[in-house]
């Protein structure tokens, strides 16, 4: 997403007949930014005395999980502990927290943190697609194979297939891979490919199916005679 994606955004309906419906509320505001705010450091000014033992605590927004920034400090001394905390509006900040004893060597100096971003790479899944074999016409009760591909970087972390029947959704697996059985009211499949930065479904998929039949071979009756 980009800056100028920012805006409020509502949840729709949008199935595969005329059942479509946006709702105005509730909705979910996204901010888009292309900076993050400098990190906070505390406290701000120390007075303390030698022999005492210190704490200072660096903190930054990790709005990614996956990718949470990296804290470094300037004064190289003491030990750091780590760790992700989560505030009450249940945003996540990484902090850093620097522990040291005070000496006379530290008299005015000045120690900061900075926080530095990875750069998200990558794409959702796209271009995910269902695949047949054997491809149809295919007789009633036979087995196919359903494969699920798609192109994403990382890779897909998970699938699902889904049943379609007139306009309803029904899940009927989570692998890459399905054997299923077809029949004429279970012919219509489509598969949803997901990783952590979204998701992307294929088009539905019909597979020709042919209902069982006898097959009935005309029959000619000859009746001979004598002749006499």
């Amino acid at each position: 997403m980009q800056p100028h994606h920012s805006n409020a955004y509502n949840f729709r309906l949008d199935c595969n007949n005329a059942l479509k419906w946006t709702f105005t509320a509730p909705h979910v505001n996204i901010d888009v930014t292309d900076n993050f705010p400098p990190p906070t450091l505390t406290p701000s000014t120390l007075r303390v005395k030698e022999g005492d033992t210190m704490s200072l605590i660096c903190s930054a927004p990790a709005p990614c999980v996956p990718h949470p920034p990296t804290l470094t400090w300037t004064f190289t001394q003491g030990n750091l502990q780590e760790r992700m905390q989560e505030n009450r509006d249940k945003t996540l900040v990484k902090t850093s927290v620097l522990n040291f004893t005070a000496s006379h060597l530290h008299h005015r100096q000045t120690i900061s943190c900075t926080a530095v971003y990875k750069k998200q790479d990558g794409n959702s899944p796209k271009n995910t697609d269902v695949s047949v074999s054997p491809p149809g016409p295919v007789l009633e009760n036979s087995e196919v194979t359903l494969t699920c591909s798609s192109n994403a970087n990382p890779a897909v972390k998970s699938y699902t297939w889904y049943r379609v029947d007139g306009g309803h959704e029904t899940v009927f697996g989570t692998e890459r891979i399905l054997n299923v059985k077809v029949s004429t009211d279970r012919k219509i499949f489509l598969c949803k490919a997901e990783n952590y930065l979204g998701e992307g479904r294929s088009h539905l998929k019909h597979i020709s199916v042919q209902g069982m039949y006898l097959e009935r071979k005309p029959v000619v009756s000859i009746c001979c005679s004598d002749i006499y």
